[in-house]
């Protein structure tokens, strides 16, 4: 239900025996690991940040640009952290991080003099490189002086999350310079998800097998030149980051929320209810809330991938539409497909039933199950190891409940509802999607004739 279990409430209190901390305001660190509801979390603190400064809660960002115009507060977290401990060597600005965390330093005096609780969220905390050095976690411990920190983590699944990372992966970020061109020219080779699997399962961290030696094996994402990203190897995200902060820089209060809590307890209420000390009134409101999540569903956005792709190899006529330019009219057609899909699901019914009973967001596909037993048995593997180590980690909520036989349950819906599959490029440019965007490229030269 959604009361607290009395562990849980535990954990929501400092120890006991120093009073020094109970004196103190709390600082909520919250790290991540990515694709774990971050941004669900940070939406949430930009949207109830007036009813978190009623509860002495502050938050100092993350600000997703979706939820910008609702928040009253400071975002001055992300331009520190980002200017302090930017990954690249070639962008860091010493005088810029000092800038930055000066006038950071100053917004957290001002609520440390007023007694408030703060909570910062970047799931890049987790994931960046410069908060191993003893310099780096100096500076970040001299920033936060004066606060009590607590450092809150997710939980989620191995083979929930790796298809959450798969598909962030292969999407035209920004930052994912990989996406702009095609493979023939420096870009990324967009694989299926079952032979994504396959490459991080076998390969980055496994025993070099055939060779029978100890050599690490690197993970070659064809064309993707991200740096490593944790969870891609021999250890799950969650624990990576977990040492990270409890092991490698001796911060004690720990929360980690759980994605699986068989109570149906989900992660925001988790984060606002168990993990900050007395945010009654938010915790209240966030009970009452529908749609708490910040849904993103990036499945469509990867099948895109997958059919520019394989357009691109097989038209001739669209070897000069680039990929990006290409990718945008195959996102159109699907956009068309999706509304003559609802409008044939809701014939003879009125607006209303239409809505209720048709989804305006989903497209047939057609699939291509291409995960072999093999690689299905040790993604299942995997998942249930990480889960037991993660199991054992003090600080994890709602535990109770979880089981092997829950989990094993969970893995074979996934298999049975089709979500480990990848749309079939060659079937669907067989039908309605080529000829869609033929036709499209024809009317473009027809224009540029007359």
């Amino acid at each position: 239900g959604d009361d607290s279990s009395t562990a849980d409430a535990q954990i929501n209190a400092p120890e006991k025996n120093d009073s020094t901390q109970q004196s103190k305001p709390l600082l909520i660190l919250h790290v991540g690991p990515p694709k774990t509801a971050t941004t669900t979390i940070q939406d949430a603190c930009t949207k109830y940040d007036t009813l978190l400064q009623s509860d002495q809660y502050h938050y100092l960002g993350k600000v997703n640009w979706e939820y910008a115009d609702k928040f009253k507060g400071d975002e001055v977290f992300r331009a520190f952290f980002y200017a302090c401990y930017n990954p690249s060597p070639e962008i860091y600005n010493a005088e810029k991080c000092e800038e930055e965390r000066v006038k950071f330093k100053l917004i957290l005096q001002q609520h440390l003099d007023a007694g408030h609780n703060v909570i910062a969220s970047d799931e890049s905390m987790s994931v960046f490189e410069i908060l191993n050095s003893k310099s780096g976690w100096k500076m970040f411990h001299e920033t936060f002086d004066g606060f009590h920190i607590r450092v809150v983590i997710a939980y989620r699944r191995y083979h929930e999350w790796l298809l959450s990372m798969y598909r962030h992966l292969y999407i035209a970020a920004p930052y994912h310079l990989y996406m702009r061109e095609y493979p023939d020219n420096g870009g990324a080779v967009v694989p299926t998800f079952a032979e994504f699997a396959q490459k991080v399962l076998s390969s980055r961290w496994e025993k070099n097998k055939a060779n029978n030696d100890d050599e690490e094996q690197d993970l070659v994402l064809d064309g993707v030149e991200a740096r490593p990203t944790i969870g891609l190897g021999d250890e799950h995200a969650t624990l990576h980051t977990y040492k990270l902060f409890r092991e490698v820089f001796g911060l004690e209060d720990v929360v980690i929320l759980n994605h699986h809590d068989v109570n149906k307890r989900n992660i925001l209420l988790q984060f606002m209810c168990d993990a900050l000390p007395s945010a009654h009134k938010t915790c209240a409101a966030l009970k009452k809330a529908r749609n708490l999540h910040s849904y993103r569903s990036l499945s469509h956005t990867v099948a895109y991938e997958l059919i520019t792709q394989r357009a691109y190899e097989l038209y001739p006529e669209l070897a000069d539409v680039k990929r990006r330019k290409l990718f945008l009219h195959v996102k159109e057609v699907g956009y068309a497909a999706m509304h003559t899909q609802y409008m044939k699901c809701g014939k003879g019914l009125s607006r209303e039933e239409r809505r209720r009973k048709c989804n305006m967001n989903g497209i047939d596909f057609p699939l291509v199950c291409d995960m072999d037993g093999d690689v299905e048995t040790l993604l299942l593997n995997r998942t249930k190891k990480y889960e037991e180590e993660v199991k054992q980690l003090p600080g994890l909520l709602h535990r109770d409940g979880m089981s092997t036989l829950e989990l094993e349950e969970s893995f074979a819906s996934a298999v049975q509802s089709k979500t480990f599959c990848s749309v079939d490029v060659d079937e669907a440019l067989r039908g309605f999607w080529g000829n869609a965007l033929l036709r499209r490229q024809q009317r473009k030269w027809q224009s540029q004739l007359v």
